[in-house]
């Protein structure tokens, strides 16, 4: 079966493993219950590898001509106004052909909590 589309999970990174490594876990868990007709990938704006640029570019390879961007971050500050838009914005604009959608912050919701 072929996926139905593709997935980028974007997370903010840390310099402390052990964050990165709970992320990891989040994005693969993502994976395996609610994304599991999807490909996913996942990459860090900074600190952590891999970063963005190389998870778009996984999906790229794969052929995908639609993907997904969803941050991996509770609240819509500085990374998710700026940063991330400006992230995605570039791999869009170098890949006209590729339609990215960006979506929200995780904000507080009962079933995060």
């Amino acid at each position: 079966m072929s996926p139905k589309g593709a997935v980028m999970i974007c997370g903010h990174g840390s310099r402390d493993e052990r964050a990165v490594s709970q992320f990891n876990a989040m994005v693969e868990t993502m994976k395996q219950t609610h994304l599991a007709d999807y490909d996913v990938e996942s990459g860090f704006l900074e600190f952590a590898h891999p970063i963005l640029r190389d998870g778009f570019e996984k999906l790229k390879a794969k052929g995908h001509k639609k993907i997904y961007a969803l941050p991996g971050m509770l609240f819509a500050a500085g990374h998710v106004k700026n940063d991330l838009p400006s992230e995605v914005n570039n791999f869009a604009h170098e890949n006209p052909d590729i339609d990215v959608k960006f979506g929200r912050d995780l904000a507080i919701d009962p079933k995060l909590l």
